[in-house]
């Protein structure tokens, strides 16, 4: 039985929304305070907040915080100081968190000083130790180093720029209704506000991404801004690319929207596509240049002072083979692959040593991780496994799959210590991008689909061996607020119902 027209007429008009009416300075402006004081509120409170959906199975954070005393005071990083301030604790009127006492520690005990622990230069992504340089700044001090402030900073930010992305777009339902529902994700909450790590970001990024590049999701050809997105995007990414690689692959997101530009040039949507790429590239090598020249700085003072010189390798970004095979761990135990790194280890060692001894040499068990044979051993068994049992890995890829949808956080309206939580999950986004293609709802199908980019680590990486991993995702909330958007488009059609005027017959 055909669906009667007036129907198919609503359905379409609340999915289509049509950008009308003023763009009200006064509404941007009140929203953006709520938001901010609604924030605010959070981080106080960061104690009383759900840690119940949190990411456990990876690090993160090494000891990034050691850095900060010699990067505040003195511009060096990176550079600790094992036991130079115990020599002068006792001293009479000696205060520790000055730049006098890091001077003197330079002067007086260099031989203290170290360019690396643990293995947190080595490991890549020097930009995390940046993280703590605002709260010190702000406090006048490098004691007690926190990354809250400066990730609900940028949070908050970015849930103020996708509201005034879509008031903007004569949006502000979908602004009010999307950013109620990811400001309130107990993931977000707990990893920007609560925890000392960096799992946040990439929310935080792909909502900073979403916002600069609506507009080529929403309008017919964005002239003015369809160059400038592209710009700020790249930057956006190659500079959180020296924090945490799982952000990056909302650039898969951007590049989408470009090609996809709506009543545009194929030349012209390959254009931007390179343009986001070309600028990606060289805001990452910048932030390369800067590192390198800060660790050239910081290895000829702590030569100079007699401290101990990191000369031993060390990567630009996160290791690539080894968390691959140790990804593999979700669902191809079956190969031997464990999501754990000693796993990866006594899998490797003996071949690494194979190697070497058919050259007469010994490797260098200290950095281990970062030979280049242990990554080639690695790397041979993945592409072996890979290409001699596609399906076997097509079916990882699925479960994966599944479980991004299916391990998804919840979807509430928080407010303080106090939550609503919506009946709604990852597959329940689905039906609603079936319907948004089957009403040609194209912009906010576009719009819809661009979260997925967040959710591609777990998918060709690792999607976790307890729920956590996946939380990252947010296209499932986004999915919510456009169906709450959609119904409150829907009783304001209602409420006028123009929508039971059928169409006159052309004469």
């Amino acid at each position: 039985m055909p669906t009667p027209f007036w129907r198919r007429r609503l359905l379409t008009r609340i999915l289509r929304r049509p950008a009308r009416g003023p763009r009200r300075l006064s509404v941007l402006a009140i929203a953006l305070t709520l938001i901010a004081v609604w924030q605010w509120d959070f981080f106080r409170h960061a104690s009383q907040l759900d840690r119940q959906y949190v990411n456990r199975e990876a690090s993160g954070m090494n000891d990034e915080h050691r850095f900060l005393y010699f990067l505040y005071y003195l511009g060096l990083y990176p550079v600790v100081a094992n036991d130079g301030h115990a020599r002068m604790r006792d001293e009479p009127g000696y205060h520790k968190f000055s730049r006098e006492s890091a001077q003197r520690v330079v002067a007086e005990t260099g031989d203290t000083l170290a360019m690396e622990t643990r293995q947190t230069i080595r490991a890549g992504e020097m930009g995390r130790g940046l993280l703590y340089l605002p709260y010190a700044i702000w406090t006048g001090s490098a004691r007690n180093p926190s990354l809250a402030p400066t990730h609900a900073v940028a949070f908050t930010l970015a849930l103020g720029a996708l509201f005034a992305a879509l008031w903007w777009a004569r949006d502000p339902v979908l602004g009010a209704a999307s950013v109620a529902l990811l400001g309130s994700n107990p993931y977000q909450l707990a990893e920007v506000h609560a925890i000392q790590n960096v799992f946040g970001w990439t929310i935080t990024t792909g909502l900073l991404a979403l916002a600069l590049t609506l507009p080529l999701l929403r309008s017919r050809g964005a002239r003015r801004w369809a160059w400038l997105a592209p710009l700020l995007v790249g930057a956006l990414l190659g500079t959180v690319r020296q924090i945490r690689p799982e952000p990056v692959t909302i650039l898969a997101s951007s590049a989408a929207a470009c090609l996809t530009l709506a009543r545009a040039s194929w030349i012209r949507r390959v254009a931007l596509a390179v343009l986001l790429v070309a600028t990606f590239s060289l805001s990452s090598r910048l932030w390369l240049a800067y590192f390198d020249h800060k660790f050239e700085q910081a290895r000829q003072v702590v030569a100079a002072a007699g401290g101990s010189v990191y000369e031993g390798p060390r990567d630009r970004y996160h290791m690539f083979w080894h968390p691959f095979w140790c990804g593999l761990g979700d669902f191809g135990q079956d190969r031997g692959y464990l999501w754990w790194d000693r796993a990866a280890y006594r899998y490797a060692v003996p071949l690494v040593r194979a190697r070497y001894e058919k050259i007469g040499r010994e490797p260098d068990w200290r950095f281990i991780v970062w030979d280049p044979v242990y990554n080639e051993v690695l790397a041979a068994k993945i592409r072996d496994d890979i290409t001699h049992h596609p399906f076997w890995y097509a079916g990882v890829l699925a479960r994966r799959v599944g479980r991004v949808l299916t391990w998804t956080s919840p979807v509430r309206f928080s407010l303080g210590a106090h939550w609503v939580t919506l009946p709604w999950n990852g597959l329940a986004v689905l039906p609603l991008v079936a319907l948004l293609a089957l009403t040609r709802s194209w912009a906010l199908l576009k719009t819809a689909l661009f979260p997925l980019g967040s959710s591609l680590s777990a998918i060709l990486i690792f999607s976790g061996t307890i729920p956590g991993q996946t939380y990252s995702g947010w296209f499932h909330l986004f999915g919510a607020a456009i169906v709450l958007a959609a119904v409150v488009e829907a009783l304001d059609v209602l409420r006028r119902r123009p929508w039971r005027k059928a169409p006159t017959a052309a004469r």
